[in-house]
């Protein structure tokens, strides 16, 4: 059973909101082999967001709980259903954010209600779906990117390609002012105990205020070796062509 599935099973079982709750509490946990400091991306529903139960103090026990602070997480929001109430939304978000958390929003380009969300939430990064990504050659998804990009720029969010496995994505990407990029073509999903030291040694990315998103997105890809690849896969195309 897929991840998608299972929580769909839950969802029509009214329990869709303890499993991501229990989720997330996973994800925490699983994280204790990594030093502090690092950002830690959690995966969190809308409507468990909104859950009057689990409220954001609920979140800051599980934290206590691994010895973790809430400005090492990043919650990642996940659509799985149509938002109600972008007011409420907003309003939990910024309740979040006063304690120190960070927010993403994924899977931007899919989903029921992603321009809300994004104008709701002023997400820290801004993920792109991996159907947008892989068919950057197409104009349309091309265009979705390039307007998620300004969207960042405007707002000071960093913006991550989702889904990229092959040299000619990540050099469109590039290209195309992407901050971050995740995929097979950079490494296959591993338990934590199991990430490369090198890895776990970049500094971390952090978004930065509207005012310096320009010069912080530029400095984010230097930091995390996304320029330098994408530097190497010219060399290593421009060699195999000559």
């Amino acid at each position: 059973m897929s991840v998608d599935q299972m929580f769909s099973v839950a969802q029509q079982m009214g329990l869709g909101r303890e499993l991501d709750w229990l989720c997330r509490r996973a994800a925490l946990a699983g994280a204790t082999s990594l030093p502090t400091g690092l950002p830690l991306f959690v995966n969190c529903n809308v409507s468990t967001l909104l859950d009057p139960i689990h409220r954001v103090d609920q979140m800051l026990l599980v934290l206590e709980s691994v010895s973790r602070k809430p400005e090492d997480v990043v919650l990642e929001i996940t659509e799985r259903e149509i938002v109600g109430d972008l007011g409420r939304l907003r309003s939990v978000v910024g309740s979040y954010r006063h304690e120190g958390f960070q927010f993403a929003v994924d899977d931007v380009g899919e989903g029921h209600s992603t321009l809300e969300v994004l104008a709701a939430t002023l997400p820290d990064f801004v993920k792109i779906a991996r159907s947008m990504v892989v068919e950057v050659g197409l104009p349309g998804p091309r265009g979705v990117i390039r307007a998620v990009v300004s969207f960042a720029r405007e707002t000071g969010a960093l913006v991550v390609a989702e889904g990229i496995e092959t040299v000619a994505t990540a050099r469109a990407m590039y290209k195309l002012d992407v901050d971050l990029a995740q995929g097979y073509l950079f490494g296959q999903p591993l338990l934590a105990e199991a990430i490369p030291q090198a890895v776990i040694s970049l500094p971390p990315v952090r978004s930065a205020p509207p005012s310096r998103a320009t010069a912080d997105s530029s400095a984010a890809r230097e930091r995390t070796g996304y320029a330098l690849a994408a530097d190497q896969f010219a060399h290593t195309s421009t060699a195999g062509a000559s």
